[in-house]
């Protein structure tokens, strides 16, 4: 690939990331970053997870983790359980509080997309999904 072309598409995906997730609101009032969101939704995807499938999920060391978790806790998003048998595994699990962000947070950056993707057609929409997928699945193999 050539560099012109690697440095474009780079710029132009920090570019999107920034227009669609720049501020998730709700109500005027600050909600959760995307990052917090995109953990909530890994550990409601997991049912129960560990401190350490999540630093390695966000590619982050665990003590950053800690930190992340700590807020989404205190903000009783998630709620923590020490293991069974174990006490140095601590579970975490999506409480219904939660639930409810989630779904606000998602349905805004829903809208976010939406708003931002209204600028092409249908056709282009479609390409995009497949360019899209294409990667995805290039990544899956990968692993």
């Amino acid at each position: 690939m050539a560099a012109n072309n690697l440095n474009k598409i780079i710029s132009l995906i920090f570019l999107t990331r920034q227009q669609v997730f720049k501020e998730i609101t709700f109500a005027k009032k600050p909600l959760f970053s995307f990052v917090q969101l995109l953990t909530i939704q890994f550990i409601k995807e997991r049912r129960k997870t560990t401190m350490k499938e999540v630093a390695g999920f966000l590619n982050i060391t665990p003590p950053s983790a800690t930190s992340l978790i700590n807020i989404l806790v205190k903000n009783g998003v998630l709620a923590r359980r020490e293991g069974v048998g174990d006490r140095r595994i601590v579970w975490l699990k999506i409480t219904p509080k939660g639930e409810k962000i989630l779904k606000r947070g998602y349905a805004q950056i829903a809208g976010k997309i939406k708003e931002t993707l209204s600028c092409l057609s249908e056709k282009e929409q479609k390409a995009l999904i497949h360019i899209l997928e294409k990667i995805a699945n290039q990544k899956k193999l990968k692993n």
